[in-house]
């Protein structure tokens, strides 16, 4: 019965094995969308991929999260477009360009008797890597290992340093990240710039993410107030108590 078992799960869930990066990946158009309606002039967009949401629902396996791309568009007072885009280098995406051995964790687990979602992981050296791109992630930008196998890593520091040195401190931001501003600061970390003060300034404000539209107050009107002298204001008085005085005397005459 154990071996019966055995050979009907290999046929519901064959295992074979697959040339690096036979999956390709999906050809999104990942270009910066600008708005022509707002005010493009001295503006820098920057759109940043992430591997993954960065939460961790496990103790043993923890996935860290890292900037796989970033892209950017600086227009300047002139209309003139400075647009360039990157991979980046760092721990996740050199073990990508490398060939990662992907496989659904619980296979090997006696253990696993719950239910659960299916679940990958990476191996590298026969160890349970800490960090890949999700299939979450992929769903959303449609990056994967193939789409890095062969492209030329730039550290996210020299990228920054281009971009400080297109601007100027008027020029206003738009970021888009594929996960959340607290997915981005864990990245940050883990590229050892939390430190950088453009980052801190730039990419680490919740403000600028959002990049909210302002909206123009609308202008109160000034209230009309009539300028009375104090002559005026005891003739007034005056009058009022007379007034008074003269329906309290006719009302005891009658």
């Amino acid at each position: 019965m154990k071996k019966n078992l055995h050979e009907r799960y290999k046929m519901i869930f064959p295992s074979s094995q697959f040339e690096s990066f036979s999956l390709e990946d999906r050809s999104n158009n990942l270009s910066i969308k600008l708005n022509e309606d707002n005010d493009l002039f001295n503006k820098c967009h920057i759109q940043i991929y992430i591997s993954n949401d960065g939460n961790s629902r496990s103790i043993e396996y923890v996935k860290e999260p890292f900037i796989i791309r970033l892209d950017y568009c600086y227009i300047d007072n002139e209309g003139n477009k400075t647009e360039n885009e990157y991979y980046i280098d760092n721990e996740l995406t050199r073990n990508c360009q490398s060939g990662i051995k992907y496989f659904e964790k619980d296979y090997y687990n006696i253990f696993a008797f719950r239910k659960t979602r299916f679940n990958i992981s990476s191996l590298i050296n026969n160890e349970t890597d800490i960090s890949f791109i999700s299939i979450q992630a992929e769903y959303k930008h449609g990056i994967n290992d193939y789409r890095l196998k062969d492209k030329k890593l730039i550290k996210l520091s020299v990228v920054l340093d281009e971009i400080k040195e297109i601007i100027d401190d008027e020029t206003r931001f738009n970021i888009v990240v594929s996960e959340s501003a607290n997915c981005l600061k864990k990245c940050i970390i883990n590229e050892r710039l939390q430190n950088n003060e453009f980052v801190e300034q730039i990419l680490l404000t919740k403000k600028l993410l959002k990049n909210k539209k302002h909206k123009k107050s609308p202008i109160k009107k000034a209230k009309k107030v009539e300028n009375k002298t104090i002559e005026e204001k005891f003739d007034k008085t005056v009058q009022e108590y007379k007034a008074k005085k003269r329906k309290h005397i006719n009302r005891n005459y009658y």
